[in-house]
């Protein structure tokens, strides 16, 4: 890997997540793709004996592996409490949000060629405190990964509208994902 590290924004989603980097030369924002050429990720992660697999081979053996399958575990990401046990070892969303990062981050890293340094990731309007601070944690301890800031979805899509230069107005932005429906107005 060249040595020139990169930042990149990650939608961490209910159901499938997806990240993007912006390119300074070309003044464009650009999806990046995962292993597979996709530019989603299912958030799947399957726990197996010797490795954790992540995204959609994750999801293509979970009928396979049912009891080894953690999905939609971003909906308990404020609850400490709230754990899945896969061979007597306590798994909480925090740490399967952080196996989802941590791919993310390699995939952007091996299309890139190049560190990621840090990262932006997006979440529900409804995340409180505990939620994005459990986000955050998942992107520094479990993934390695710099997490400069936490945005609520809605306000990260009128950034991209300003970005490609709407006028000023009134917009209603929604986000009808895996595990949300989010509604905001905006001037």
């Amino acid at each position: 890997m060249s040595c020139m590290a990169f930042n990149i924004g990650i939608d961490l989603g209910t159901t499938n997540s997806a990240m993007a980097v912006y390119d300074e030369e070309s003044d464009t924002v650009e999806m990046i793709e995962n292993y597979n050429g996709e530019y989603t990720t299912p958030s799947v992660v399957q726990i197996l004996e010797n490795e954790v697999i992540v995204g959609n081979d994750a999801l293509d053996q979970v009928i396979r592996y049912p009891d080894r399958t953690l999905s939609r575990t971003k909906r308990h990401m404020s609850d400490q409490d709230k754990t899945w046990e896969i061979d007597e070892t306590e798994y909480t969303s925090r740490r399967v949000a952080g196996y989802i990062l941590e791919k993310l981050r390699g995939d952007a890293e091996d299309r890139h060629d190049k560190p990621v340094d840090g990262s932006v990731i997006t979440v529900p309007y409804y995340f409180g405190t505990g939620a994005r601070t459990a986000t955050e944690n998942a992107g520094e301890t479990h993934a390695d990964l710099r997490v400069y800031r936490t945005m609520n979805e809605p306000t990260a899509a009128c950034y991209a509208y300003g970005y490609e230069g709407g006028e000023e107005e009134t917009l209603l932005v929604y986000d009808l994902g895996g595990g949300t429906f989010d509604a905001t107005v905006v001037e």
